[in-house]
């Protein structure tokens, strides 16, 4: 009896999932990459509290080191080398508010959003990039990324907004149409009304 109940309910939320997976991605990368600007805005208005427990919870999946993150809100004074590094220190009202993701990971987030919304906005019938060409525009991210880490140069917020941007880029182009398409070929397959080739809407 359970079963029978359960069955049906988890095909409609199935095909509803498949219909609208490009508004969930949207959802889902946009409070990502938005509650990540929203910390910083939190501090700034005196919401200590909520601006800390934001910062800790990207504490778990960004290192935050002040100089390799955005700062905002501020009045723009030079941030101290000492505190470069300091990955606890949220900011202040002279040098600026930290972001909760570091400039490479919000720039990579971010732009998750953005070229799936203009995927959406453009009728979600780009042809699929090559795989060999996205993992191209990957190289960037990681050449930026190792070169530092090993200490033969130093990044900057630009090379590392355009390597986090481009990585996404390729991601997104690769697998975004691909998605597309599965998601209609799995949707084909139950009886009923067909879903239409495409859509203007962003999830429609």
């Amino acid at each position: 009896m359970t079963s029978d109940v359960w069955t049906p309910r988890l095909s409609s939320l199935f095909r509803f999932s498949l219909r609208h997976w490009l508004a969930l991605y949207l959802v889902l990368s946009g409070l990502y990459t938005g509650l990540a600007l929203l910390a910083p805005v939190a501090m700034h208005l005196g919401w200590i509290r909520l601006g800390a427990a934001l910062h800790g919870l990207y504490f778990l999946v960004c290192h935050q080191e002040p100089g390799a993150s955005y700062l905002i809100l501020g009045r723009g004074e030079t941030l101290p080398e000492a505190w470069a590094d300091n990955r606890y220190w949220l900011g202040s009202a002279a040098v600026g508010w930290k972001t909760g993701l570091c400039q490479r990971d919000l720039a990579t987030y971010g732009s998750f959003f953005l070229y799936g919304l203009v995927f959406g906005l453009t009728g979600r019938r780009w042809p699929p990039l090559a795989f060999w060409i996205g993992a191209l525009l990957c190289v960037p991210m990681a050449t930026d990324g190792l070169t530092q880490a090993f200490g033969w140069r130093e990044s900057n917020w630009l090379w590392r907004t355009l390597s986090g941007s481009l990585f996404s880029l390729g991601v997104v182009w690769a697998l975004l149409p691909r998605v597309q398409a599965a998601s209609r070929d799995v949707l084909q397959s139950f009886p009923g009304k067909q879903p239409t080739d495409g859509a203007a809407v962003p999830g429609s």
